[in-house]
Parts: C-alpha cells; sequence; structure tokens
C-alpha cells in the first residue's frame, strides 16, 4: 500500500503541520529580510565587580540584590591568593536566603536558616573590603581585637587570624585574604 503525499493534505491537522514546519525551515534558511542574524535569546548585561585598592565597586548582579533586599544581614568574602578570585557569600536571614558570588557574579541562590537572634546585623559593607586592604584598614572597620593566631596556611604562607568585635579577618602573607561578619557579640567578663 502506497500512500501519495497529496493524499496526507487531506487531513487538516497534517496540512497545519507541514505548513508550520515548511515555513519555519524557510525562516530559518533563507532569514526574515536583508541582512537577518539569527535570533538569539537577549542577555542581562553584566557589570563587573571593580577593585580599587583597599574598596571595590559592586557589580551589576551584586547591586540588584541590594536594591531588592538591602545589604546583607551577614557576609563571608574569601580571595583566592593564586588566582585572586574572589568569593563572597550574603546571608539575609529574614529572607532565608544565602546568595554566593564569584567575581562579583552571582552563582547561585540557596535556602538559609534564620539565626538573627544568635548573629545581630552588621553595619559593615561588603565593598569595604578590597583586596589591598590593610592590617590598620581592617582594625577600623572591625573594632576592638578580641584574640588573634599567627599559623602557616601552606608551606611558604605565613597567615594571621584576627578576631575582632564585629568580625574575622585573615590575612595571608601581609595580604587581605577574607572576613567573615557573623561572629557571636563579644561580651566582656566582669572579674
Amino acid at each position: 500500500m502506497t500512500i501519495r503525499f497529496y493524499r496526507l493534505l487531506e487531513f487538516p491537522a497534517i496540512s497545519v503541520f507541514l505548513a508550520v514546519v515548511l515555513a519555519t525551515s524557510l525562516i530559518t534558511v533563507v532569514g526574515c529580510g536583508e541582512n537577518q542574524q539569527p535570533y538569539s535569546m537577549p542577555q542581562e548585561s553584566f557589570e563587573p565587580l571593580i577593585n580599587q585598592g583597599s574598596r571595590v565597586i559592586l557589580s551589576s548582579d551584586q547591586t540588584k540584590i541590594i536594591k531588592e533586599y538591602g545589604y546583607p544581614d551577614h557576609f563571608f568574602i574569601s580571595i583566592d591568593p593564586r588566582t585572586s578570585d574572589r568569593i563572597e557569600t550574603w546571608t539575609y536571614f529574614s529572607q532565608r536566603a544565602e546568595y554566593t558570588f564569584k567575581n562579583g557574579r552571582k552563582l547561585r541562590k540557596q535556602e538559609a536558616e534564620d539565626q538573627a537572634r544568635e548573629y545581630p546585623r552588621t553595619n559593615l559593607k561588603p565593598e569595604d573590603f578590597g583586596p589591598a586592604l590593610t592590617l590598620t584598614e581592617a582594625g577600623n572597620l572591625l573594632g576592638r581585637l578580641v584574640n588573634s593566631r599567627s599559623f602557616q596556611a601552606s608551606p611558604g604562607e605565613d597567615a594571621i587570624l584576627l578576631i575582632y568585635e564585629k568580625g574575622i579577618v585573615t590575612f595571608t602573607n601581609g595580604k587581605f585574604a577574607g572576613v567573615d561578619t557573623m561572629v557571636h557579640p563579644h561580651v566582656e567578663s566582669k572579674p
């Protein structure tokens, strides 16, 4: 039994299907007009994070989050000493959300536990912690020094961990390596 192509055209659904396939093929091959470029999905513009020494200008992804939710309740920043990649995690307790960025580009959003009672909101801002931040500048931002520890991060890399009232900061070979603002409020013990 042979079915001729013209007999398929007697069925309305097949006729419509074939017309759509033919039209799509022609538009794809020939185009919609002269000098037409293939259609591509619009991309959101991304303005990268800009290092300015001891400070940074936040990226467009980070600025968008701040416009929507305000500054984070807490943040963690780590700078890889080998690649200079800046990894940031911003925590919003009221939103029960945590955002992770790499060099200002948003990588992911994940759920976060509300720990606002245990960790009061910080008044610090992520842009105040640039790659050229000094020990003195860190101290000025983070308040009173509570404790410190020197250690060897890896062979040839001397590090210092400084615990302040408002955060914990690390320096490797004298360069800013990271900060964490999620610290318990320091309570003075009375003699």
